[in-house]
């Protein structure tokens, strides 16, 4: 793309102030999560390693958006001095930050929930064995999302639009996010559409294709619903309802 087309707004005093800013709310955030790690080591309380790891998790993601948000600012077309694997690279640790920080209070909520409504069992199966799994989902879910979505659109991080510093990255003029403006980008909705392109010969291939339709719309919906809390209000809805027996 041309680079006399491109059209960034930030002036140099204010993409000075916004950095400014941002050391000091990375710097403030920083010091708080340090603060929960250490008194969560410390203290062993029932969701202390879901904690500690989304504490590290939630610092470095931030920190890389602070970090690519300036770069893409002073650095235009900074694909063309790394290669295209930044832009894309940080597409995906983006996407799995966003992810993983969202996701996480809905994994604390459902971990009370089965550790209180359903507390017989887990005597059964032992209070310790049950937070090591809640822990490793918590850790995988992620991961498995985003493979989820390869299997269903192997251009999956390619297609996905929505990030203004990887479209700055790319050399994206179209950056302003006014309607119809940016060619780039596209909602995880839209990707399912195109799921389903054209009638296949086989029968077979027409039903896989369907149920990655199917499994794709499903996963929008839990997306969805996990950003909205709406998951996190129906448990804890639950365990008020139970707790008041």
């Amino acid at each position: 793309m041309n680079s006399e087309h491109k059209k960034y707004d930030m002036t140099n005093s204010g993409l000075t102030g916004c950095l400014v800013s941002g050391i000091c709310i990375i710097t403030v955030g920083s010091y708080l999560h340090a603060k929960i790690i250490q008194t969560s080591v410390k203290e062993k309380g029932v969701t202390w390693k879901l904690d500690c790891a989304n504490s590290c998790i939630v610092v470095t993601h931030h920190l890389q958006c602070l970090v690519m948000e300036f770069v893409t600012y002073v650095i235009q077309d900074l694909h063309q001095y790394t290669g295209k694997w930044i832009c894309y690279g940080s597409k995906i640790v983006s996407y799995y930050g966003n992810l993983q920080c969202v996701g996480h209070s809905t994994i604390i909520a459902f971990m009370k929930y089965i550790l209180i409504v359903n507390w017989e069992k887990v005597l059964e199966i032992g209070d310790e064995k049950v937070k090591n799994r809640f822990f490793w989902v918590n850790m995988l879910l992620t991961p498995g999302h985003m493979l989820l979505y390869l299997c269903i659109e192997p251009d999956i991080f390619w297609d996905y639009g929505g990030i203004a510093r990887i479209d700055r990255c790319l050399g994206d003029p179209k950056n302003d996010w006014d309607v119809n403006t940016n060619g780039t980008q596209k909602a995880l909705y839209e990707i399912c559409h195109q799921v389903i392109k054209h009638q296949l010969n086989t029968t077979l291939d027409s039903i896989l294709q369907y149920c990655r339709a199917f499994v794709c719309w499903a996963h929008v919906v839990y997306l969805y619903l996990t950003f909205w809390n709406v998951l996190e209000i129906v448990l804890y809805f639950r365990i008020f309802a139970f707790m008041r027996r």
